[in-house]
């Protein structure tokens, strides 16, 4: 049933979602912010797949995983940055870094300072 397939993997995402204090997004594909990408660093090292891209941390669930994953991304010290002044700040930090992963980081700040997300 692809009904309670979607409901697996989308319940998972929810788990997550609370685990790291973040509204449910209803999808089996999460993201929150990283801009520094220390986060993916940290989660990857654990073992764990997850991808970086435009400064945000994605973890996708699927019918294989269980709350015992969820548990391991919080285990491996996920933490989702709500609060917008420690995001700017974040931004800052990651903007002072050369090559690509500096350019997201600037263009991101560009784009919190202009009210933009």
């Amino acid at each position: 049933d692809v009904a309670a397939l979607w409901q697996h993997a989308a319940g998972l995402g929810d788990d997550l979602c609370r685990g790291l204090g973040m509204a449910e997004q209803h999808q089996a594909i999460v993201t929150w912010p990283d801009p520094d990408g220390c986060q993916l660093a940290r989660l990857t090292a654990f073992g764990l797949r997850v991808s970086g891209r435009a400064g945000r941390i994605r973890a996708a669930f699927h019918v294989w995983n269980t709350t015992d994953d969820v548990a391991r991304v919080l285990e491996a010290g996920a933490e989702a940055v709500t609060d917008v002044e420690e995001r700017g700040y974040l931004l800052l930090r990651a903007a002072r870094h050369g090559g690509e992963r500096g350019r997201r980081a600037r263009s991101a700040w560009r784009s919190s300072t202009a009210g933009g997300h």
